[in-house]
């Protein structure tokens, strides 16, 4: 994050440098898609922080009113485009956090949690060796129509 700033400084403000900070949005980004939302929050005000204490210096250091004018104008439009842009990027976040949060409750709702371990960690196919233990398949006569019919609590 800091090396797009950095050249924009020594290269001498927007103009000169090609906008070369908005690079460094690219922080906040990042952070919400491979880290979490919450997290990128942080980085996002950092960023809006930076870009507004550098054009804000710009703008004190303008010469003529259209120069100041054209400052103002870029810093709104910088902080306004890149706040509708982080701002959809960290919903999808958050909705994407939530939903890999369900399915992982679903997951461990449905076998055990060493069984979900391994899964993650890639182990297939999953086998284990139980020296003592029986199992049997069977097939209930009319299993299917009593549990259609009856409350699970019945069954």
């Amino acid at each position: 994050m800091a090396c797009p700033f950095a050249v924009h400084v020594a290269l001498g403000g927007v103009e000169k440098s090609g906008g070369v900070m908005l690079w460094s949005f690219l922080c906040p980004m990042g952070a919400a898609f491979f880290r979490s939302a919450k997290e990128s929050l942080m980085w996002f005000w950092i960023y809006l922080s930076v870009c507004a204490t550098l054009l804000s210096w710009e703008i004190w250091c303008a010469e003529g009113r259209a120069e100041v004018i054209a400052q103002v104008y870029f810093l709104m439009n910088i902080m306004g485009c890149m706040g509708v842009v982080y701002s959809a990027v960290f919903l999808f976040a958050r909705e994407l956090e939530r939903e890999y949060t369900k399915s992982e409750e679903v997951l461990l709702n449905i076998l055990p949690s060493k069984i979900v371990k391994r899964i993650k960690r890639g182990e297939f196919p999953i086998v284990d060796h139980v020296s003592a233990v029986t199992v049997l398949f069977a097939d209930l006569v009319g299993f299917t129509k009593a549990s259609a019919e009856l409350h699970p609590n019945f069954l």
